[in-house]
């Protein structure tokens, strides 16, 4: 019997139309995107129970991934910050064994992936203000406020930029990116354990004057979440344009139309 395709690899098989990217989220803060030019990048993988080992029952996945991770196959892994749920020990080295992906991080991350035993020609530090060119995509580490070497991403898909916050709290510093003109804003919305709550990230879609705001990190451990009406009800009163992605579904979306909402395919 052949094995049930998952949609991340139906992720990595699919043709996009001219102008399209893909984007799905694997919960928590983590996010697999399919390119023009047909590059996969995947940011800040958690896919087993590494949380739960270390910190107790309360952290306990509420979900588990459906897709086998012998069959995932990015060129590029960009982990945020050196938290279990960001550079996941558990993780990092299956996609390293399955894979011949090339592992970005900042320095905690970077010195916990080489600890992992991955091949340092497949390692790069990626610190705040480094950029990574691929080959259809470019990303530059931008400030976050959470641990000492954290960064958050801004990621350029043709004319069309993405800014993904990774863990942070708020801060001046991350309105400095209103210059860069943000067409997507993925942000944190559970506010605990150093990271924005719902109004704080859509204060921050407001002052950065996104076209979309897509809400990432809750819903996965019991302990670390938040309702989502919250953060929709937020969104609502401030006139914001909210994109919310079910865990492992695929998502197109026209690079030259940003307004356009998503569409949700397998």
């Amino acid at each position: 019997m052949e094995p049930i395709q998952s949609t991340i690899e139906s992720l990595q098989l699919m043709d996009l139309e001219e102008g399209c990217f893909a984007i799905n989220w694997i919960g928590q803060g983590g996010f697999v995107f399919k390119m023009p030019g047909g590059s996969i990048l995947c940011v800040d993988p958690y896919l087993s129970n590494s949380v739960e080992k270390f910190e107790g029952l309360e952290t306990r996945r509420m979900w588990f991934p459906a897709f086998p991770l012998a069959r995932f196959k990015p060129d590029v892994v960009i982990c945020t910050h050196d938290h279990l749920d960001h550079t996941d020990p558990e993780t990092i080295p299956l996609i390293a064994a399955y894979s011949n992906a090339l592992f970005l991080g900042p320095t905690e991350s970077y010195e916990h992936m080489k600890r992992m035993h991955i091949d340092q020609k497949r390692l790069k530090k990626f610190n705040q203000g480094d950029t990574y060119q691929g080959k259809d995509f470019t990303v530059k580490a931008v400030y976050a406020k959470h641990t000492q070497d954290s960064i958050g991403l801004l990621v350029q898909i043709q004319n069309t930029k993405i800014y993904i916050t990774g863990d942070t709290e708020d801060s001046e510093r991350l309105y400095d990116l209103e210059s860069e003109k943000i067409d997507i804003l993925i942000t944190c919305i559970n506010g605990k354990l150093g990271n924005l709550n719902a109004r704080e990230a859509c204060k921050l879609a407001k002052k950065l004057s996104v076209k979309h705001i897509i809400p990432m990190h809750y819903g996965l451990i019991p302990s670390n979440t938040v309702q989502l009406h919250e953060f929709m009800n937020v969104c609502n009163e401030m006139g914001l344009k909210e994109w919310i992605l079910k865990p492992e579904v695929n998502f197109i979306c026209k690079i030259a139309d940003t307004e356009q909402m998503l569409q949700e395919v397998i």
